[in-house]
């Protein structure tokens, strides 16, 4: 629990019926803005985690990850 009082290794209820739907329709990794990010990046020789938790007491999975230096990218798309 984070000092909120929210469980942070639960999902929160969907809002509606529709947008349940759309989120299980949409894929969870791998989107054309994070693959062009991640081409980018590889280009460079800069090398990451994909589709990782960054820690255990959180369900979030960061999209690109660098856990030596702390460090998480979330890309919206």
């Amino acid at each position: 629990m984070s000092a909120a009082g929210v469980d942070l290794r639960r999902a929160p209820d969907p809002s509606s019926a529709p947008v349940r739907a759309r989120f299980r329709r949409r894929g969870r990794r791998d989107t054309a803005p994070e693959l062009a990010v991640r081409r980018r990046l590889h280009a460079r020789g800069v090398r990451y985690r994909v589709d990782v938790r960054p820690c255990r007491e959180t369900r979030a999975r960061g999209d690109l990850v660098w856990k030596g230096r702390r460090l998480v990218v979330f890309i919206d798309g």
